[in-house]
């Protein structure tokens, strides 16, 4: 398996987006609840890294976004940048790769895990307050995460979770060969069009709150 690229062109697109899409193992896993740090370490409000790093220091972006979507079969984790005026999707990527490897080769900090853990256990709580979402959350398990029960397991999972775990899981799934990238660029008349993008040297083309 190796990294796919496609390019789309949308005359509607009101400013270029780079979306980047890694797969994971199904959610029903203790895995699943260190990438939902992982995910909000990397992408979760204006401390988090790629904000800081790409919005914020180096400034190639002025957007940074993402979604964790586990599903009963292989998931998916995924971003979204929108680069800064006059740079270039290559300079982007390059600050991003750079962010993911500090966490994979450097891990993160206790006060790093316990800041995003924090912030999971917040947004739950809040969505549980809601009858219909608590209803939605026990019939997603009970028909994707094998029953209704193992809704509690998740929240032990979440507490167990060590900043060794992030680091492996950034290691382990985070890897080039496990992503899809899609360019959308502005212009183009019409349907938006899709486009194979160019091919990386060494490859070929072929939700935090659940």
């Amino acid at each position: 398996t190796a990294e796919r690229r496609a390019r789309i062109e949308d005359s509607f697109a009101q400013s270029p987006r780079t979306y980047l899409a890694y797969k994971i193992p199904p959610g029903s896993t203790r895995d699943t609840e260190a990438l939902a740090l992982l995910a909000g370490i990397l992408y979760d409000g204006a401390s988090s890294r790629l904000n800081q790093k790409l919005v914020k220091e180096t400034e190639v972006a002025v957007g940074v976004g993402g979604a964790l979507d586990p599903r009963r079969g292989p998931g998916l984790l995924m971003m979204v940048l929108q680069p800064a005026p006059g740079r270039d999707e290559a300079a982007l990527l390059k600050v991003y790769d750079d962010v993911l490897a500090q966490i994979q080769t450097q891990g993160i900090s206790a006060t790093d895990l316990e800041r995003a853990r924090t912030r999971v256990r917040l947004a739950r709580a809040m969505t549980l307050q809601q009858s219909m979402q608590r209803a939605t959350l026990l019939g997603e398990f009970e028909t994707k995460f094998g029953g209704a029960e193992n809704a509690n397991q998740r929240s032990a999972w979440l507490e167990s979770i060590t900043a060794d775990d992030v680091k492996r899981v950034a290691s382990v799934f985070l890897k080039p060969e496990r992503r899809s990238i899609l360019t959308v660029a502005t212009g183009g008349s019409g349907s938006p069009v899709l486009k194979a993008g160019a091919t990386p040297p060494g490859a070929t083309v072929s939700s935090v709150e659940r």
